[in-house]
């Protein structure tokens, strides 16, 4: 589930992980929520662009595996930046009392480098077992580095919409 808003504040926004297929760029697939500044194309749907991306079910479950037998080779996850955060961080053990697994992910072993997925490959971690069981979540907020002048709005809205924040790691891109 995703929001686009501060859940604190509103509770209603609440909808499905979507995933939008830009047709300029075959096999990738973008996370979205409604409002996201998608490209002109289809809409949105429930299941990834490319074929056995190597982030399922690492970042996202098996149920967003591409129906099509013909689905072109995944080239790899883009889209909304926070939306990705939020996913790597539901992979780790989750612990009620203390972050320090989500921490280490980030900033001790490396999870995410050079645009690839090493977190693991196993299914999330901070996924209800059950419906009856309560969910994780994480409050995502991305910030500019005010001493970095690659870092603007506008460079973070070019990457999230013409690159691959999670390079698929079977093929070379």
């Amino acid at each position: 589930m995703v929001v686009n808003q501060d859940p604190l504040v509103s509770s209603e926004g609440w909808d499905l992980l979507r995933i939008f297929h830009p047709p300029v760029y075959r096999g990738l697939s973008q996370v979205v929520t409604l409002e996201s500044p998608m490209a002109n194309g289809g809409a949105p749907v429930r299941y990834v662009a490319g074929r056995s991306p190597s982030w399922i079910p690492g970042l996202l479950p098996r149920t967003y595996r591409s129906p099509s037998a013909n689905a072109p080779d995944s080239r790899g996850l883009g889209g909304e930046l926070p939306i990705i955060l939020g996913l790597m961080a539901l992979t780790p053990e989750q612990n009620k009392e203390s972050n320090d697994s989500t921490n280490q992910l980030f900033l001790g072993r490396n999870g995410w480098r050079r645009n690839e997925w090493r977190g693991g490959n196993d299914a999330p971690k901070g996924y209800p077992d059950t419906a009856q069981d309560d969910p994780c979540a994480f409050l995502v907020k991305v910030f500019l580095d005010p001493d970095n002048p690659m870092s603007t709005a506008e460079y973070l809205k070019w990457v999230e919409w013409n690159d691959i924040l999670v390079r698929d790691q079977s093929r070379s891109q």
